[in-house]
């Protein structure tokens, strides 16, 4: 009865004030035409307990609501009531876990009479409810003047027994430590209390909370005397009768003491003001504690209430005393989180570099150019010192580094020239100064094309924040234009928008998640429907607003793309955002990444409009959703017997909440452990914020919150100030109250004040000094408005900082640039420059450097004017951190008031990326100078001139001007036009067999009609053609002609040749243009190597054969070599070694080898001298020798680590053994041939072989090996036969490491070699032929074993014959003839194999040998061979088909011939221990073709790479046809992102194994990664293509090979053909 009344009394409540905040006629009107219907049927909350709502689409006629026209079902609760609005009808107090039927009657109307169609039903399951009682903040301050409450929050808990510990004064430090949060601890931990303080007091408080409605107490402890002695406190909570592992406790302390903390880089300044007033408290004693509480440091506040301390190890808390009041403030956690705040970038630092070059973008096979200055944080010159520099590659290796001396006092400049097979990617040149600062300058090497056309969306800002509102329709205004001056009139312009979840659609308020990322939505993907370009460039894109149902804010990122006559794209990207709803809830975490696990956290809840302005809002519901896991064993082919889970999410907390107008309400969410979702909802609208909790035992968890002050608005009237001038400083907080005000840079504080200041705005005056020079100067303010002490005793803090904009007078150059507006190509083009200093005299040294750049180029990566004046007076970054206790407050006004029970005793209880084939190399304009710094004359005038190529398009000047202390910079721009203006359009190369089509554009910019005439023609890798074309173009006309492209052979370029001629008006006006373009072409498939191997007999003939009939015959190319000693490609081997581009340590010391070893005397007599001049364009003699040697050494050394090992990729990886060793020997051999080597850098290196040999690095080694035992006595035995070589090894350390693996070892014959041939260096003949017995014994290795040592039976084989042959052992003979033997099968070798049979070729070459004698037998007769030394020949396919046999003559001879050639068609797929598939995807997800395609169409490729082995040294290279383009992901105009596509639901960066990608290229053909494969864990790889230029290509398979094991391959398979159309 009492329940019933209660509900009609709250019902009558509401109707009183509905009737008052309802406007039924306005309600009226705005509904007026809508549809009415029910739009959901569920439980909500509604006075925080549970109830079942029913929401309409427009408010009900509540005069004419009756009981039978809603009705429920199955439960307790039959009566209901209405929400403010009128549009849910709400049934209250519905009972936990229990099954309602809920009907609704057709007779339901709305307030315009409108009725329901149908009749609705349905059935609703309540939630069930797990009683719970926690403490409500995660506060630990009671403030003095409001009451000694300590608030909790119950459900369906009738009382509690608190257990209240006073904690020891000494002890605070120590216990803050220990629980460091509210929340709850088991038992166990909560037992160490006794350490830290006694039990005062236990007692039973009842709550007598509403059933099933979650209710706020207010634990009073006023008459609870030993609780009323100043202190600090501990509260551990359970309920009655109960026996829980883990219990609910807090920390707290009652005091008005109110602490402040700004810690700079070598001080804090500690501000103590009163938390009921807010004013500063003056004489309050500052103790530092460490972590046992011992005081390390003392200070008393002044007048302002600061006290300063110098920062020290081992400070871990702060006490503030003031009378019998203090305050505890822990100095180890996290401080108040300011990102919501703008801030620069770049720290303050006592020198500063600024790095600039004329572009940041670069194709292989080009000189990256960078100039620096450097000069002192206000500008000024510094003394003459070296620049140090390192550059990096993408994949993180070091390619040079040494030091710059200036080319003028303060000035610097760096080059560095990129071959064609240079890795691509972002290069990171590190800079650093005096040791006190330092850079990082980044460029791109990639294969691109630069652009022809621009393209602007909306207004061209690209970064700006555009808004709309419930818009119909999304449109997108276009504009393009040819860079050459003409409009893209009639051009194709299509696009598409991708859409998810804005979860920041508000500049101003950054830190808040608004909307729900799981909102469903209709599509996150739509197109544009495709238009053409208007007489002026122009035209809209348009689309119905497809997401106007969203309740969440919508972001769409359009994508939009204008196409060059060929088919190639200028894509332009940027964002909208949709608000299609009036309110929005936002959520602000304050705390960083994962809290700790059984604490309770803070959130700030509000409601936003569409401007972002706080609004008042009742009847907010809050629920806190664990997303618990139901693990259990689940078995699969692949992965055997594994755990798995169910997800079954549990609301574990809610709360209804309402908020005032302007401001947002903090909650506290007491957390156990797993995944969270919060949600907050006002029955229309949802947002929702998802964390994760950290482990707190693991040792890894957090050191607090981060909580997030409210902001202050702040600004200065002028945009800079002179030091010594006034600044005003304008100040808007969120409300009144006394304002700190500082100016402070990263040092400390320079200037404090307390004003009092107005929500409406205060301005402020700040007298600067003179000597204030720095540039990390900012104003910052906090106010803190006290508590009204009757809704809240928490003050109001908000905080705001500015950067002081400081700059002396002079240090700006003003720079003027007069150039052209238009020339023609093929000229000299000039800009007159003007530097001027004002009204001062112009310094005498001005310098001013001049780049002209390619618009094309420039546009890709948004690149901009270098302007050093703005970066070295720019503001530097605010790095001073801020604590205070304000966060920690607890709010306990508001909830009634719990009264204990009663009280009583506690009871005390105790490779290189270049495979595939040859890259096709085609000819791409690239426009860009860099002039040296140029001196101005008296006047301040320069001129600069360049001569310009064959170009039509736009060309930007960038200018920077710099003297001693002043800078500047302008620019301008140039378009560079023909009379007539010729492009062609046609793919980035072609494939043999591939038939595409040339597009020819010519507009004519001569101003006048031109009748012309052309000729065509094709020749080199293409089909000929010639072509001649009369006609007649108007002025500003444009014409496009098309030629088909066939190319016809398998390498080489395709040449296209144009002539244009015309009368013109008169002789000067005569047109006659020539141009040529030159187009790469490949084989469409990997290149074929076959070889064909005999021993012949003395006396007979051999017969070689080779299939070649599969092959292009123009491609085949072969070698012969023939000897009386096992063949050994010596020749090959020596030529692949030198094209093999240098890539990780082993590759580069293994290229660099052959150098090291080959005399031009050597080589001369090999017939190899010839090569090295075709690929070089030089002799090789002694000073180019040494060159490539030094080159060589430079990339080894650059991978060093300090302790004297080496890394893989550069020094930064982790050391690598065996590699470590082998550099070593690279070194001592290089200096033995007279190379300079750095004696320090060896010493390191042969100190730390010493401790490989002895086995005491003191660490173990963690290098993947199937046997690390192996690997183990692979690097050891190396290094002491290095040792030996040199004389360092010591006799007892070779003995020690011979007794530690003799008689357990099994196939390690190369390591007893290398123990062997130490020993006998050494002058221990007895263990040296033991040893050798062992290597001869074991010498034969398991062919699929990966040891990690960069070995093979073939690399071993050809080392132990070596240093047999070296070392004067016997069974020479037998070791070649096996080594020939282990040959006969192997196409495939790796760099260690072929450095290793290199070597053993140059010692059989170096013995020489007796004369031998053979007759090559040829349909033209016979030639007759009589050598000592071997013999090579490299022909062609038309002179081995004429090649009848060999014979040999007195002797056996050893003969070789090999063959590379170009399939005619695509290969079968292969799988040698390797598996590589490929699919395709369209960018909706969906599995498709691409047999045909229509030009503009994008495709994601997957690509999944399985190994039978671990392939730790992976590489993958998918050809490409030539129809299609790769999207390049590091190009910032990439036209979608991989990881806005979702495969399956799921986003593409999820799928991605980019842990196992070592490094990834997008080339103009090709696609190459470098990939780590685990034994059956396949990788997963994507990247995104475009069809480009209509044809129809040949299609290549994918390959993937063991970069080491190069005999562990496959291809995948694929169709032959893909046609891409218009």
């Amino acid at each position: 009865m009492l329940r019933a009344s209660l509900i009609l009394v709250v019902s009558f409540m509401l109707m009183i004030n509905t009737a008052f905040a309802f406007d039924l006629e306005k309600a009226k009107n705005d509904y007026s035409g809508a549809h009415f219907e029910v739009a959901s049927i569920k439980e909500v909350l509604y006075e925080n307990a549970p109830a079942v709502a029913i929401s309409f689409t427009a408010p009900v006629d509540k005069e004419h609501l009756e009981d039978r026209h809603v009705t429920l079902s199955g439960g307790s609760s039959d009566h209901w009531v209405t929400s403010e609005d009128r549009t849910k009808v709400i049934f209250p107090f519905v009972e936990p876990a229990t099954e309602y039927q809920v009907r609704v009657s057709n007779s339901v109307r709305d307030i315009n009479g409108q009725k329901l169609k149908f009749p609705e039903s349905k059935k609703v399951k309540t939630n069930s409810l797990k009683p719970s009682v926690a403490f409500t903040s995660s506060g630990h301050i009671i403030s003095s003047s409001s009451p000694r409450h300590l608030p909790v929050t119950t459900l369906n808990v009738d009382e509690v027994t608190i257990d209240f510990f006073r904690i020891y004064d000494a002890k605070i430090p120590g216990m803050i430590s220990e629980l460091r949060k509210n929340g709850t601890d088991t038992y166990y931990n909560l037992e160490n209390l006794k350490e830290y303080g006694e039990l005062v007091h236990t007692g039973r408080f009842a709550l007598n909370p509403r059933e099933n409605q979650r209710t706020d107490y207010n634990i009073d402890l006023t008459e609870i005397k030993t609780l009323n002695v100043p202190g600090a406190y501990v509260a551990v909570m359970f309920q009655p009768g109960t026996y829980q592992y883990r219990y609910e406790h807090a920390f707290f302390m009652q005091t008005d003491i109110g602490v402040h903390l700004r810690r700079y880089e070598t001080s804090f300044d500690v501000y103590t003001q009163s938390i009921a007033t807010g004013k500063p408290m003056e004489g309050v004693r500052v103790d530092i504690t460490d972590r046992k509480g011992q005081v390390v440091d003392t200070g008393e506040s002044d007048e302002l209430g600061r006290v300063s301390f110098r920062v020290k190890d081992g400070q871990h808390h702060l006490i503030a005393t003031s009378g019998d009041q203090f305050s505890v403030l822990a100095l180890n956690r996290n401080a108040l989180d300011l990102s919501g705040l703008k801030n620069a970038v770049t720290s303050h630092s006592e020198y500063q570099i600024y790095a600039w070059g004329p572009r940041d973008l670069y194709r292989p096979k080009e000189t990256i150019t960078v100039n620096m200055l450097v000069r002192d944080f206000d500008g000024k010159l510094p003394p003459g010192l070296p620049l140090a520099y390192t550059l990096y590659k993408p994949d993180g290796s070091r390619v040079s580094s040494g030091q710059l001396q200036p080319a003028e006092t303060g000035f610097y400049t760096f080059s560095y020239k990129t071959s064609d097979g240079s890795q691509t990617g972002r290069y990171t040149l590190k800079l650093s100064f005096a040791d006190a600062s330092t850079l990082s300058y980044h460029v791109k090497v990639e294969e691109f094309l630069p652009e022809r056309l621009d393209l602007t969306l909306f207004d061209g800002e690209v970064d700006s924040k555009r808004v709309l509102a419930s818009p119909e329709k999304v449109s997108v205004p276009v504009t393009s234009n040819y860079l050459y001056g003409a409009p893209a009139s009639g051009n194709k312009v299509d696009g598409f928008v991708t859409a998810t979840v804005d979860s920041h659609p508000f500049e101003g308020l950054p830190t808040f998640y608004f909307g729900d990322a799981k909102e469903r939505m209709a599509t996150t993907r739509r197109d544009f429907s495709e238009i053409k370009l208007s007489k002026e460039g122009a035209g809209t894109l348009v689309m119905p607003n497809r997401w106007a149902p969203m309740t969440s804010p919508v972001q769409l990122r359009v994508n939009a793309s204008v196409y060059e006559t060929g088919g190639r794209p200028v894509t332009r990207s940027s964002r909208l955002t949709l608000l299609n709803g009036e309110r929005f809830l936002g959520i602000e975490p304050q705390f960083k990444g994962k809290p700790d696990s059984n604490t309770t956290v803070d959130i700030k809840v509000g409601c936003a409009d569409r401007e972002g302005n706080w609004l008042a809002s009742k009847d907010l519901q809050v629920k806190l959703i664990r997303q618990d896991r139901d693990w259990y064993w689940r078995h699969s082919d692949s992965r055997g017997w594994h755990w798995a889970w169910n997800e079954s999410p549990v609301t574990v907390f809610s709360k209804t909440l309402a908020t005032g107008q302007g401001e947002t309400t903090l909650l506290g969410l007491p957390l156990s452990w797993g995944r969270y979702r919060v949600e907050v909802s006002d029955g229309t609208t949802q947002s929702a914020f998802e964390f994760q909790t950290s482990w707190s035992w693991w040792g890894n968890a957090g050191t607090g919150s981060s909580q997030k002050p409210d902001q202050v608005s702040l600004g200065f009237e002028k945009t800079s100030y002179t030091p010594g001038e006034t600044a005003r400083l304008r100040i808007n907080p969120p409300q009144g109250g006394l304002a700190l005000v500082t100016v402070e840079s990263s040092e400390g504080v320079c200037f404090t004040r307390y004003v009092e200041v107005a929500s409406e705005g205060t301005a402020v005056e700040i007298p600067t000094e003179a000597s204030w020079n720095r540039h990390d100067l900012y104003a910052s303010v906090m106010v803190i408005r006290p508590g009204d002490m009757t809704e809240t005793p928490v003050p109001s803090r908000a905080f705001g900082m500015v950067h002081l904009p400081l700059k002396r007078e002079g240090t700006r150059l003003d720079v003027s640039v007069d150039a052209p507006e238009r020339i023609e190509p093929n000229k000299t083009v000039t800009a007159d420059i003007t530097v001027s200093s004002g009204a001062a005299p112009l310094p005498a040294n001005t310098r001013v450097v001049v780049a002209l750049v390619d618009v094309g180029i420039l546009n890709i990566t948004r690149f901009a004017t270098p302007d050093a004046e703005a970066y070295l007076f720019g503001p530097r970054r605010y790095t001073i951190d801020l604590f205070d206790n304000y966060g920690q407050i607890i709010d306990n006004i508001g909830p009634q008031t719990a009264r204990q029970r009663f009280g009583g005793g506690f009871a005390e209880s105790d490779a290189e990326l270049a495979r595939g084939g040859d890259k096709p190399k085609s000819d791409v304009r690239m426009v860009s100078f860099f002039s040296e710094p140029m001196s101005v004359d008296e006047t301040g005038h320069v001129t600069a001139s360049f001569d310009l190529p064959d170009f039509n398009g736009q060309l930007r000047w960038m200018v920077m001007a710099f003297a001693d202390e002043q800078f500047g910079n302008a620019d301008a721009d140039t378009k560079v036009a023909d009379k007539i203006v010729t492009q062609v359009a046609m793919p980035r190369f072609l494939a043999m067999g591939d038939e595409s089509t040339l597009a020819l554009d010519l507009r004519n910019m001569s101003g006048m009609v031109q009748d012309l005439t052309l000729d065509v023609t094709m020749s080199g890798a293409f089909s000929v053609l010639s072509e001649e074309k009369a006609f007649s173009l108007e002025d500003k006309e444009k014409l496009t002609l098309r030629f088909p492209l066939r190319a016809e052979k398998s390498s080489g370029q395709g040449v296209v040749t144009m002539h244009l001629t015309g009368a013109g008006e008169a002789p000067d006006n005569a047109i006659d243009i020539t141009r040529t373009w030159r187009l790469g072409v490949r084989s469409p498939y990997p290149s074929v190597t076959r070889k064909a191997v005999s021993t012949i007999e003395a006396g007979s003939r051999w017969t070689p054969e080779l299939k070649t009939d599969d092959l292009v015959p123009s491609s085949v190319r072969l070698q012969m070599n023939l000897s009386s000693r096992p063949p050994i490609d010596f020749a090959g081997h020596f030529e692949y070694l030198l094209h093999y581009p240098y890539g990780c340590l082993e590759q580069s010391t293994s290229s660099g080898y052959p150098w090291v070893l080959v005399s031009p005397e050597m080589l001369s007599t090999l017939g190899l001298s010839s090569r090295v001049e075709a690929q070089f364009g030089q002799s090789y003699d002694e000073d180019f020798r040494m060159a490539q040697v030094e080159k060589a050494l430079g990339l080894v050394l650059n991978r060093q680590k300090s302790n004297g090992s080496f890394g893989l990729w550069s020094s930064d990886s982790r050391e690598d053994r065996w590699l470590t060793v082998y550099a070593t020997a690279f070194l001592h051999d290089a200096r033995k041939m007279g190379a300079a080597v750095d004696s320090s850098a060896l010493k390191r290196a042969d100190k730390r072989l010493n401790k490989y040999l002895k086995g005491s690095t003191g660490s173990s080694d963690s290098h993947w090996s199937d046997d690390p035992a192996h690997y183990s006595f692979a690097y050891r035995s190396y290094a002491g036969y290095v040792l030996a070589q040199n004389g360092t090894a010591r006799l007892s350390d070779l003995r020690r490491l011979y007794s530690r693996y003799d008689g357990k070892t099994g196939d390690d014959g190369l390591s007893w070699m290398y123990l062997s041939a130490a020993f006998k260096l050494s002058g221990d003949a007895k263990h040296a032929e033991k040893a050798h017995k062992k290597a001869m014994a074991e010498r034969t290795r398991p062919r699929h074993s990966y040891y990690g040592e960069y070995g093979s039976s073939v690399r071993d084989l050809a080392r132990i014959a070596e240093l047999s042959l070296t070392h004067g052992f016997d069974g020479n003979s037998a070791l070649i003839q096996e080594l020939a033997d282990g040959m006969k099968d192997r196409n495939w070798l790796s760099t260690q194999e072929r450095i290793s049979l290199f070597r053993t070729a140059a010692m059989l070459y170096e013995r020489g040998s007796d004369t031998w004698n053979a007759n090559l037998i040829t349909t033209s007769g016979a030639q007759a061979l009589s050598r000592k030394a071997p013999f090579n020949s490299l022909f062609d396919l038309s002179t081995f088909e004429g090649l009848d046999a060999i014979e040999a003559g007195d002797e056996d001879l050893y003969a070789n011939i090999s063959l590379v050639g170009d399939r005619k068609n695509a290969p079968d797929p292969v799988e040698n221990g390797m598996i590589i598939t490929r699919q395709f995807f369209d960018i909706d997800g969906n599995p498709t073709s691409v047999a045909t395609m229509k030009s503009g169409d994008l495709a994601v490729v997957k690509l999944e790479v399985a190994s039978s082995k671990r392939t730790p040294d992976g590489l993958v290279v998918d050809l490409l046809p030539a129809g299609l383009e790769i999207e390049n992901q590091n190009l910032g105009l990439s036209s979608i992102h991989l990881d806005e596509i979702r495969l399956d639901g799921k986003a593409i960066g999820t799928l991605w194994d980019k842990g196992a990608i070592k490094h990834e290229e997008f080339r103009d053909d090709r696609y190459v990664a470098a990939i780590s494969v685990r034994k059956h864990r396949p990788v997963t790889l994507f990247y995104l293509v475009r069809a480009v230029t209509p044809g129809t290509y040949r299609m290549p398979g994918s390959y993937v090979e063991d970069m080491y094991r190069p005999y562990r391959h496959a291809i995948g398979a694929t169709m032959e053909t893909m046609t891409v159309t218009e």
